[in-house]
């Protein structure tokens, strides 16, 4: 796989540069059986405790419940996928969903607020 790295294209040769641009490589070289049963009941807690929520900012925003699914399931995926990091908060936040709000609802015009996935590029 080539990459641009300061406009230069190099060739990815070994693992840890592999791992660098792909991190979640390395998380399944790493990841130990006994932890399967532990994560997958975490990942049930987050679900039932992020899908309602996500519903609920999305109607915040004036947007239909859907967009809010799409963004906790689209964005954890990614995130889980591609950050280094343990403490990453992905997905609609309340404070995501006022400022959606407040741009998406003083807008006059009416095109506008007839198409909710010109607020997905906000």
């Amino acid at each position: 796989m080539c990459v641009s790295v300061g406009g230069a294209m190099q060739q990815l040769g070994t693992r840890a540069e592999w791992e660098q641009w792909l991190p979640f490589l390395a998380t399944f070289r790493a990841y130990r059986r006994e932890n399967i049963r532990p994560d997958l009941f975490a990942s049930l807690t987050v679900t039932l405790l992020v899908v309602p929520q996500a519903i609920a900012y999305a109607m915040i925003a004036g947007l239909p419940p859907l967009y809010g699914l799409y963004a906790s399931i689209v964005v954890t995926i990614l995130a889980g996928l591609f950050c280094q990091s343990e403490l990453v908060i992905c997905g609609p936040t309340n404070a995501i969903s006022l400022m959606v709000a407040s741009t998406w609802m003083v807008t006059t015009d009416p095109s506008v607020c007839e198409n909710p996935m010109l607020a997905v590029t906000l």
